[in-house]
């Protein structure tokens, strides 16, 4: 659950979203964090040897941008979040994540990268999953939402599986 300053933070992304003109010169860059938890199985990654199971937690920072373009006024989501991880068998993790959003507000259209890393400090495995899509994004969310509901035009994962990226 966002903290209230988060909330705040969110609407202001939103309303600069909504709200920005085609003729934007600069805007302030919006900042704020939130925790993030996440879970991995082998039924939504392949790569885990079957009934292992990792947990992990920490905080990510998001940074909001708007800004003048070529081809009018483009947003720039960017996030990072690190943390620690254990395995159900006892093994430590420590794990790093980091994303990119840029999209023209005239069309909703731009490109998303995504990489996700998990270091294991005993026998666990070690997983790294690159993504890079080009994706027309719905703005009517708050901007730590809108990659969950972007329409995928093309892409590839680059490195590992997609279900390897729990974020």
């Amino acid at each position: 659950m966002l903290s209230k300053r988060g909330i705040c933070a969110s609407a202001v992304g939103l309303f600069c979203l909504i709200a920005a003109p085609t003729n934007v010169r600069s805007q302030a860059a919006n900042s704020f964090q939130r925790p993030v938890q996440w879970t991995l199985t082998p039924v939504t990654c392949s790569e885990l040897d079957p009934g292992l199971i990792v947990t992990g937690d920490g905080r990510q920072h998001f940074v909001v941008d708007i800004r003048k373009g070529s081809n009018g006024a483009i947003m720039s989501i960017k996030s990072n979040a690190q943390g620690t991880a254990f395995d159900n068998f006892g093994t430590q993790y420590s794990w790093s994540y980091v994303n990119h959003l840029e999209f023209t507000l005239d069309d909703n259209r731009g490109q998303f990268t995504d990489k996700f890393i998990l270091l294991s400090h005993g026998k666990g495995p070690d997983l790294q999953v690159f993504l890079r899509y080009e994706i027309i994004v719905d703005p009517n969310h708050p901007p730590e939402e809108i990659p969950f509901f972007a329409t995928l035009v093309s892409g590839v994962a680059r490195r590992g599986e997609i279900g390897c990226d729990p974020i």
